[in-house]
């Protein structure tokens, strides 16, 4: 998740590798204030981010249905960015 990939970032820095920058700092900040109890990790969205967009094609309300998984994608540039690439894709073979 992005904010593993944060603190990783934070703990160079306080090792004295290069310093951390303001966006860093930021995007760190933004990505606690809206930490939820009981979050999904990357590996449980990555396991149903199919059925997930499956669904939400279908015109199935997925934030409502999975607001876990709905919340971890807003949260998770990678797992957003991976969920985005999915749904071009089925979205062609849909066309075809």
């Amino acid at each position: 998740m992005k904010t593993k990939q944060i603190f990783r970032k934070l703990l160079r820095r306080l090792r004295g590798e290069p310093e951390m920058t303001a966006q860093m700092m930021i995007e760190l900040i933004s990505s606690l204030e809206h930490t939820r109890e009981g979050e999904c990790s990357c590996d449980e969205v990555y396991a149903i981010a199919d059925q997930y967009a499956e669904s939400n094609l279908s015109g199935e309300d997925v934030e409502r249905l999975k607001p876990l998984i709905h919340h971890h994608m807003k949260m998770c540039q990678e797992c957003g960015e991976e969920y985005r690439a999915l749904l071009r894709v089925l979205e062609g073979s849909l066309a075809n």
